[in-house]
Protein backbone atom coordinates (compact mmCIF):
# COMPACT_ATOMS: atom_id res chain seq x y z
CA UNK A 1 0.00 0.00 0.00
CA UNK A 2 1.53 3.03 -0.80
CA UNK A 3 -0.85 6.95 -0.95
CA UNK A 4 -0.38 10.31 -0.16
CA UNK A 5 -2.26 12.43 2.57
CA UNK A 6 -2.89 15.96 2.51
CA UNK A 7 -3.15 17.53 6.28
CA UNK A 8 -4.79 20.86 6.63
CA UNK A 9 -3.82 23.36 9.57
CA UNK A 10 -5.64 26.01 11.26
CA UNK A 11 -3.02 28.91 10.30
CA UNK A 12 -3.74 27.72 6.46
CA UNK A 13 -0.86 25.48 5.87
CA UNK A 14 -1.33 22.00 3.61
CA UNK A 15 1.38 19.51 4.55
CA UNK A 16 1.99 16.43 2.83
CA UNK A 17 2.79 13.40 3.67
CA UNK A 18 3.48 9.91 1.80
CA UNK A 19 3.04 6.85 3.71
CA UNK A 20 4.14 3.65 2.14
CA UNK A 21 3.88 -0.07 3.62
CA UNK A 22 6.98 -1.75 5.14
CA UNK A 23 6.37 -4.61 7.03
CA UNK A 24 8.62 -6.01 9.84
CA UNK A 25 11.40 -8.70 9.79
CA UNK A 26 8.99 -10.98 11.13
CA UNK A 27 6.22 -9.95 8.57
CA UNK A 28 3.95 -8.13 10.82
CA UNK A 29 2.47 -5.02 9.43
CA UNK A 30 3.77 -1.86 10.16
CA UNK A 31 3.95 1.19 7.60
CA UNK A 32 6.22 4.40 7.47
CA UNK A 33 5.35 8.35 6.97
CA UNK A 34 7.64 11.03 5.35
CA UNK A 35 6.90 14.61 4.79
CA UNK A 36 6.76 15.52 1.09
CA UNK A 37 5.60 19.16 0.83
CA UNK A 38 4.50 22.41 2.44
CA UNK A 39 2.73 25.21 1.43
CA UNK A 40 1.14 28.17 2.43
CA UNK A 41 -2.10 27.80 0.41
CA UNK A 42 -4.82 30.07 2.88
CA UNK A 43 -4.86 32.83 5.00
CA UNK A 44 -7.64 31.30 7.25
CA UNK A 45 -8.09 27.87 8.62
CA UNK A 46 -8.56 24.91 6.17
CA UNK A 47 -11.89 23.47 7.24
CA UNK A 48 -12.17 20.48 4.40
CA UNK A 49 -10.03 18.83 1.76
CA UNK A 50 -11.13 16.55 -0.65
CA UNK A 51 -9.37 14.90 -3.40
CA UNK A 52 -10.13 13.21 -6.93
CA UNK A 53 -7.23 11.10 -8.30
CA UNK A 54 -4.31 13.49 -8.30
CA UNK A 55 -6.30 16.45 -7.98
CA UNK A 56 -7.38 18.05 -4.07
CA UNK A 57 -9.07 20.81 -2.82
CA UNK A 58 -8.91 22.92 0.25
CA UNK A 59 -11.98 25.06 1.65
CA UNK A 60 -11.07 27.63 4.21
CA UNK A 61 -12.46 31.01 6.26
CA UNK A 62 -10.64 33.24 3.81
CA UNK A 63 -14.07 32.58 2.07
CA UNK A 64 -12.16 30.72 -0.71
CA UNK A 65 -11.42 27.03 -2.48
CA UNK A 66 -8.08 26.44 -3.52
CA UNK A 67 -7.48 23.36 -6.44
CA UNK A 68 -4.35 21.92 -6.54
CA UNK A 69 -2.44 19.57 -8.71
CA UNK A 70 -0.52 17.42 -6.66
CA UNK A 71 1.78 15.86 -9.37
CA UNK A 72 2.46 18.73 -10.27
CA UNK A 73 3.08 20.38 -7.38
CA UNK A 74 0.86 23.43 -8.08
CA UNK A 75 -2.04 25.20 -7.45
CA UNK A 76 -4.32 25.31 -11.01
CA UNK A 77 -7.28 27.40 -9.55
CA UNK A 78 -9.03 29.54 -6.72
CA UNK A 79 -12.94 29.46 -6.68
CA UNK A 80 -14.53 32.49 -4.83
CA UNK A 81 -18.29 31.96 -5.09
CA UNK A 82 -19.62 32.06 -1.61
CA UNK A 83 -19.55 34.69 0.47
CA UNK A 84 -18.83 32.93 4.18
CA UNK A 85 -16.42 30.46 5.30
CA UNK A 86 -16.34 27.28 2.91
CA UNK A 87 -17.19 24.79 5.65
CA UNK A 88 -16.90 21.41 3.79
CA UNK A 89 -16.72 19.97 0.16
CA UNK A 90 -17.15 16.32 -1.75
CA UNK A 91 -16.43 15.34 -5.04
CA UNK A 92 -18.71 13.27 -7.48
CA UNK A 93 -15.82 11.14 -9.00
CA UNK A 94 -13.79 14.09 -10.88
CA UNK A 95 -16.47 15.44 -12.51
CA UNK A 96 -18.40 17.61 -10.14
CA UNK A 97 -17.18 19.35 -6.45
CA UNK A 98 -20.12 20.25 -4.07
CA UNK A 99 -18.92 22.67 -1.59
CA UNK A 100 -21.04 24.32 1.47
CA UNK A 101 -20.33 27.65 3.45
CA UNK A 102 -21.29 29.96 6.49
CA UNK A 103 -23.37 31.67 3.88
CA UNK A 104 -25.81 29.17 4.08
CA UNK A 105 -25.07 27.93 0.52
CA UNK A 106 -24.04 24.43 -1.66
CA UNK A 107 -22.17 25.41 -4.26
CA UNK A 108 -22.11 22.52 -7.70
CA UNK A 109 -19.17 22.98 -9.78
CA UNK A 110 -17.85 21.10 -13.33
CA UNK A 111 -14.60 20.46 -12.90
CA UNK A 112 -13.87 20.36 -16.69
CA UNK A 113 -13.86 24.38 -16.16
CA UNK A 114 -14.64 25.34 -13.23
CA UNK A 115 -18.21 26.95 -13.83
CA UNK A 116 -20.61 27.00 -10.70
CA UNK A 117 -23.80 25.35 -12.59
CA UNK A 118 -26.19 26.30 -9.18
CA UNK A 119 -26.11 27.55 -5.61
CA UNK A 120 -28.35 26.53 -3.86
CA UNK A 121 -30.06 28.11 -0.60
CA UNK A 122 -32.09 25.96 1.69
CA UNK A 123 -30.67 26.28 4.80
CA UNK A 124 -31.68 29.12 7.34
CA UNK A 125 -28.04 28.58 9.14
CA UNK A 126 -24.22 27.79 8.16
CA UNK A 127 -23.49 24.62 6.40
CA UNK A 128 -21.85 21.96 8.29
CA UNK A 129 -21.47 18.56 6.31
CA UNK A 130 -22.16 17.71 2.71
CA UNK A 131 -21.94 14.29 0.81
CA UNK A 132 -22.66 13.54 -2.70
CA UNK A 133 -24.33 10.10 -4.03
CA UNK A 134 -22.41 7.79 -5.98
CA UNK A 135 -24.94 8.22 -8.61
CA UNK A 136 -23.92 12.21 -8.99
CA UNK A 137 -27.58 12.79 -8.99
CA UNK A 138 -28.62 13.24 -4.96
CA UNK A 139 -26.50 15.39 -2.21
CA UNK A 140 -27.17 15.63 1.20
CA UNK A 141 -26.07 18.45 4.22
CA UNK A 142 -26.54 19.59 7.28
CA UNK A 143 -26.27 22.97 9.00
CA UNK A 144 -26.55 24.89 12.32
CA UNK A 145 -30.27 25.17 11.98
CA UNK A 146 -30.27 21.12 12.71
CA UNK A 147 -31.78 20.21 9.18
CA UNK A 148 -30.61 17.60 6.91
CA UNK A 149 -31.51 18.25 3.84
CA UNK A 150 -31.54 16.00 0.41
CA UNK A 151 -30.63 17.44 -2.52
CA UNK A 152 -31.46 16.80 -6.29
CA UNK A 153 -28.79 17.96 -7.81
CA UNK A 154 -30.17 17.51 -11.36
CA UNK A 155 -32.66 19.95 -11.03
CA UNK A 156 -30.41 21.83 -8.48
CA UNK A 157 -33.78 22.21 -5.68
CA UNK A 158 -34.19 20.95 -2.67
CA UNK A 159 -36.33 17.07 -2.47
CA UNK A 160 -36.49 16.74 0.82
CA UNK A 161 -35.92 18.45 4.33
CA UNK A 162 -36.00 16.75 8.17
CA UNK A 163 -34.93 17.79 11.79
CA UNK A 164 -32.09 16.64 13.75
CA UNK A 165 -31.90 16.85 17.17
CA UNK A 166 -28.91 19.02 16.64
CA UNK A 167 -26.09 19.67 13.86
CA UNK A 168 -24.79 16.80 12.33
CA UNK A 169 -20.93 17.28 11.94
CA UNK A 170 -20.61 14.16 9.59
CA UNK A 171 -22.23 12.91 6.53
CA UNK A 172 -21.01 9.90 4.68
CA UNK A 173 -22.72 7.45 1.88
CA UNK A 174 -21.76 3.85 2.40
CA UNK A 175 -20.18 2.73 -1.54
CA UNK A 176 -23.88 1.13 -2.79
CA UNK A 177 -25.76 4.65 -2.32
CA UNK A 178 -27.91 2.28 -0.35
CA UNK A 179 -27.20 3.94 2.87
CA UNK A 180 -25.83 6.76 4.90
CA UNK A 181 -24.26 7.76 7.91
CA UNK A 182 -24.54 10.85 9.74
CA UNK A 183 -22.95 11.87 13.44
CA UNK A 184 -24.66 13.79 16.02
CA UNK A 185 -23.09 14.72 19.10
CA UNK A 186 -22.34 11.54 19.99
CA UNK A 187 -24.38 9.31 18.01
CA UNK A 188 -23.71 7.44 14.52
CA UNK A 189 -26.76 6.33 12.64
CA UNK A 190 -26.73 4.54 9.66
CA UNK A 191 -30.34 5.15 7.44
CA UNK A 192 -31.38 3.42 4.42
CA UNK A 193 -32.40 5.27 1.54
CA UNK A 194 -35.86 4.46 2.18
CA UNK A 195 -35.87 6.60 5.80
CA UNK A 196 -35.21 3.47 7.86
CA UNK A 197 -32.98 3.59 10.32
CA UNK A 198 -30.77 0.58 10.20
CA UNK A 199 -29.09 1.09 13.06
CA UNK A 200 -27.14 3.69 15.85
CA UNK A 201 -24.42 3.72 18.48
CA UNK A 202 -23.64 6.07 20.69
CA UNK A 203 -19.96 6.65 21.78
CA UNK A 204 -18.66 8.47 24.85
CA UNK A 205 -17.43 11.55 23.62
CA UNK A 206 -19.25 13.80 20.74
CA UNK A 207 -17.61 12.30 17.64
CA UNK A 208 -16.33 14.38 15.06
CA UNK A 209 -16.13 12.04 11.76
CA UNK A 210 -16.83 9.30 10.17
CA UNK A 211 -16.21 6.64 7.37
CA UNK A 212 -17.19 3.75 5.24
CA UNK A 213 -14.59 1.52 5.78
CA UNK A 214 -16.75 -1.40 3.59
CA UNK A 215 -20.71 -1.13 2.95
CA UNK A 216 -21.55 -1.62 6.84
CA UNK A 217 -18.47 -1.69 8.46
CA UNK A 218 -17.80 2.49 9.09
CA UNK A 219 -14.77 4.25 11.56
CA UNK A 220 -15.69 6.58 13.79
CA UNK A 221 -13.42 9.42 15.74
CA UNK A 222 -14.63 11.07 18.76
CA UNK A 223 -13.18 14.21 20.81
CA UNK A 224 -11.63 11.60 23.37
CA UNK A 225 -8.80 10.77 21.44
CA UNK A 226 -10.25 6.97 20.08
CA UNK A 227 -11.09 5.43 16.66
CA UNK A 228 -13.73 2.41 16.64
CA UNK A 229 -14.90 0.46 13.96
CA UNK A 230 -19.09 -0.27 14.00
CA UNK A 231 -20.53 -3.16 12.32
CA UNK A 232 -23.72 -1.11 11.39
CA UNK A 233 -25.61 -4.61 11.64
CA UNK A 234 -24.60 -5.20 15.18
CA UNK A 235 -25.43 -3.11 18.48
CA UNK A 236 -21.62 -2.36 19.61
CA UNK A 237 -18.15 -1.03 18.30
CA UNK A 238 -16.15 -4.06 17.27
CA UNK A 239 -12.47 -2.78 17.47
CA UNK A 240 -11.17 0.46 19.23
CA UNK A 241 -7.59 2.35 18.82
CA UNK A 242 -5.38 3.22 21.40
CA UNK A 243 -5.95 6.04 23.07
CA UNK A 244 -4.04 8.89 20.45
CA UNK A 245 -3.56 11.70 23.06
CA UNK A 246 -5.61 14.42 21.92
CA UNK A 247 -9.23 15.22 19.72
CA UNK A 248 -9.39 13.25 16.56
CA UNK A 249 -10.42 16.00 14.02
CA UNK A 250 -10.77 13.76 10.87
CA UNK A 251 -10.48 10.37 9.34
CA UNK A 252 -9.38 9.23 5.89
CA UNK A 253 -9.67 5.72 4.47
CA UNK A 254 -7.04 4.56 2.40
CA UNK A 255 -7.46 1.60 0.10
CA UNK A 256 -10.14 -1.85 0.11
CA UNK A 257 -10.53 -4.76 1.06
CA UNK A 258 -8.04 -6.24 3.88
CA UNK A 259 -5.15 -4.29 3.03
CA UNK A 260 -6.99 -0.82 3.73
CA UNK A 261 -5.80 1.85 6.22
CA UNK A 262 -7.33 4.27 8.15
CA UNK A 263 -5.71 7.88 9.16
CA UNK A 264 -6.35 9.78 11.33
CA UNK A 265 -5.44 13.93 12.28
CA UNK A 266 -4.98 14.86 15.93
CA UNK A 267 -5.62 18.05 17.05
CA UNK A 268 -2.20 18.06 18.56
CA UNK A 269 -0.41 17.92 15.14
CA UNK A 270 -0.22 14.16 14.80
CA UNK A 271 -0.97 11.94 12.29
CA UNK A 272 -1.95 8.54 12.60
CA UNK A 273 -1.80 5.70 9.84
CA UNK A 274 -4.14 2.45 11.25
CA UNK A 275 -4.81 -0.90 9.94
CA UNK A 276 -8.26 -0.78 9.05
CA UNK A 277 -8.88 -4.24 10.48
CA UNK A 278 -7.60 -4.28 13.73
CA UNK A 279 -7.03 -0.47 14.54
CA UNK A 280 -3.23 -1.42 15.39
CA UNK A 281 -1.27 1.54 14.58
CA UNK A 282 1.08 1.12 11.42
CA UNK A 283 2.69 4.45 11.40
CA UNK A 284 2.96 7.73 12.96
CA UNK A 285 4.13 11.75 12.22
CA UNK A 286 4.15 14.64 14.59
CA UNK A 287 3.83 18.10 13.01
CA UNK A 288 4.08 19.64 16.54
CA UNK A 289 1.47 21.30 18.56
CA UNK A 290 2.21 24.32 16.64
CA UNK A 291 0.48 22.80 13.52
CA UNK A 292 -3.09 22.67 15.21
CA UNK A 293 -4.13 19.82 12.42
CA UNK A 294 -8.33 20.60 10.80
CA UNK A 295 -8.01 17.97 8.27
CA UNK A 296 -7.03 15.14 6.40
CA UNK A 297 -7.35 13.79 2.72
CA UNK A 298 -5.98 10.59 0.79
CA UNK A 299 -4.98 11.00 -2.49
CA UNK A 300 -4.72 8.16 -5.46
CA UNK A 301 -3.52 8.53 -7.98
CA UNK A 302 -5.31 9.75 -11.21
CA UNK A 303 -5.27 12.12 -13.88
CA UNK A 304 -3.73 15.82 -13.56
CA UNK A 305 -6.41 18.50 -12.08
CA UNK A 306 -8.22 20.21 -14.81
CA UNK A 307 -7.00 24.13 -14.40
CA UNK A 308 -9.94 26.99 -14.95
CA UNK A 309 -7.95 28.38 -17.54
CA UNK A 310 -6.13 25.40 -19.03
CA UNK A 311 -2.44 26.64 -21.30
CA UNK A 312 -0.71 24.69 -23.86
CA UNK A 313 2.23 22.69 -22.65
CA UNK A 314 6.16 24.14 -23.46
CA UNK A 315 7.20 22.96 -27.31
CA UNK A 316 3.39 22.23 -28.03
CA UNK A 317 1.76 23.92 -31.34
CA UNK A 318 0.54 27.09 -30.45
CA UNK A 319 -3.08 28.04 -31.57
CA UNK A 320 -2.66 30.33 -35.08
CA UNK A 321 0.32 30.75 -36.33
CA UNK A 322 3.28 29.09 -34.79
CA UNK A 323 6.39 31.11 -34.18
CA UNK A 324 9.25 30.19 -32.09
CA UNK A 325 9.52 33.83 -30.22
CA UNK A 326 5.79 32.60 -28.84
CA UNK A 327 6.89 29.12 -27.91
CA UNK A 328 10.12 30.59 -25.92
CA UNK A 329 7.95 33.18 -23.87
CA UNK A 330 5.50 30.13 -22.92
CA UNK A 331 8.84 27.78 -21.74
CA UNK A 332 10.21 30.73 -19.66
CA UNK A 333 6.99 31.90 -18.20
CA UNK A 334 6.32 27.41 -17.35
CA UNK A 335 9.52 27.68 -15.57
CA UNK A 336 8.66 30.46 -13.33
CA UNK A 337 5.77 28.95 -12.37
CA UNK A 338 5.30 28.37 -8.42
CA UNK A 339 4.69 25.38 -6.97
CA UNK A 340 4.76 23.92 -3.14
CA UNK A 341 7.71 23.87 -1.36
CA UNK A 342 9.72 20.57 -1.33
CA UNK A 343 9.95 19.37 2.42
CA UNK A 344 13.58 18.26 3.40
Amino acid sequence: MEAELVVGTYGGTLMGLRYADAPTAAGAPSGALTTSFVTEAHSGCVKALASSGGTVVSASTDESVKIFDLGRRVEVGCLLKHTGAVTCAAWHGSSHLVTGSDDKTLGIWRARDWQCLHVLKGHKGRVTAVAVHPSGKLCLSAGTDSQLCLWDLVEGRCAFKSRTEEPAASLRWAPSGQRYASAIGGVVTVTSTEARVEGSVRCAARVMDVRFVSEHVLAVASEGGLVQLWDSRGEGFTQSSSALGSRVRQLAVLGQGPGARIAAATSAGIVVVLDAATLRPLASHEFGAAHRLTSIGAVGKAKPAPAPKPKPAAGQDLPGPANKKRKKKLRKKEKQEPTFADAH
